[in-house]
């Protein structure tokens, strides 16, 4: 049989030390937080480019809409008279109304952008023609 003193010593090694285990909680912490500020950024973007296909898609129909009227469309009146799918967006990804204004011969499309303001740089628009 080994000394007691031996006996002690395996025993010691069996488990972790609270230092060790607050390291790796601060290490799983320190990716967690990496892998969501980066998934935040990718939403952010794929919300962007929604409302950039949003807009290009609502500046088309208010352009047909405009060969038969005069009057610029809102997106309501678009899908009220059934020009606009009913499963098109009138609301962008930040729940702002999209915003229709009409030139002679094209129509462009307005997000209020991340903001939900209008007239501020965040804007997102359709291209003109």
């Amino acid at each position: 049989m080994g000394s007691p003193h031996c006996a002690i010593r395996r025993g010691a090694h069996r488990g972790f030390t609270l230092l060790e285990i607050l390291v790796v909680i601060a290490l799983i912490s320190l990716l967690t937080t990496g892998v969501a500020v980066g998934a935040l950024r990718m939403l952010e973007k794929a919300k962007i480019e929604q409302a950039k296909n949003d807009t290009a898609n609502l500046a088309s129909v208010a352009e047909t809409f405009l060969v038969w009227n005069e009057n610029c469309p809102t997106p309501e009146e678009l899908r009220r008279d059934g020009i606009l799918s009913r499963r098109a967006n009138t609301e962008d990804p930040w729940g702002t109304s999209y915003r229709i204004e009409c030139e002679p011969g094209y129509a462009i499309a307005t997000s209020a952008g991340p903001d939900s303001t209008f007239g501020t740089g965040d804007d997102v628009k359709s291209e003109e023609p």
